[in-house]
């Protein structure tokens, strides 16, 4: 009997300098994780999200979306909410 698989959890930073080098790679982040059945939550500027909602379509709502700046508001509750994310979606 095999030992039960633990869920794999991805964190990816990007870095960019214009719209379009931030939109394709993170779109095809979000759908390739959609397509895999995965929980995809995306805290980013307002700015960004509203490119990525835009790019996304109708993929959009099943796509978890959080402003940075309230996210990463504080360090502590950051973390804290990092985990409640992960306890709830593991």
């Amino acid at each position: 009997m095999s030992a039960p698989v633990a869920p794999r959890l991805t964190h990816e930073a990007l870095l960019y300098e214009s719209e379009s080098s931030f939109l394709s790679p993170a779109a095809r982040f979000c759908l390739d994780g959609l397509a895999q059945g995965e929980k995809v939550l995306a805290v980013l500027k307002r700015h960004n999200m509203d490119l990525l909602r835009g790019a996304l379509e109708s993929d959009a709502a099943a796509v978890e979306w959080v402003p940075a700046d309230e996210w990463y508001e504080a360090p502590g509750r950051t973390l804290a909410a990092y985990h409640r994310y992960v306890e709830q979606h593991t």
